[in-house]
């Protein structure tokens, strides 16, 4: 009987140990997979940032504002929020930055 109690008990330890290790593994890998489609995806809106100030380069703010301002409005369902402020406009999270009343970059805060 006892020995039949310590072989279950052994028994039920290791396979809790096996659990644990297979979690472990499983969201090591799964969390690696996570952070490089987080990186690649920073990297694209990053080149997009990029392609956009040098495509809009030198715009006017009114110009800008303008354009932004049709693009929200053409996506009514996502809530996109366009702010301006004094030498910025907002497009949701995306930062333009003005000087002299002129694009000077595009870009995340």
């Amino acid at each position: 009987m006892k020995m039949t109690l310590t072989t279950g008990a052994l028994i039920a330890a290791l396979a809790g140990c096996t659990a644990f290790a297979y979690l472990w593994i499983d969201r090591s890998v799964t969390l690696s997979y996570v952070k490089q489609s987080a990186d690649a995806s920073d990297a694209s809106i990053h080149r997009f940032e990029t392609l956009l100030g040098a495509a809009w380069s030198g715009m006017s703010e009114s110009a800008v504002l303008e354009k932004l301002q049709a693009e929200a409005a053409r996506h009514p369902n996502e809530g996109i929020v366009v702010k301006k402020e004094e030498g910025v406009i907002w497009f949701d999270e995306i930062r333009f930055n003005f000087e002299q009343g002129r694009l000077k970059s595009v870009g995340r805060p």
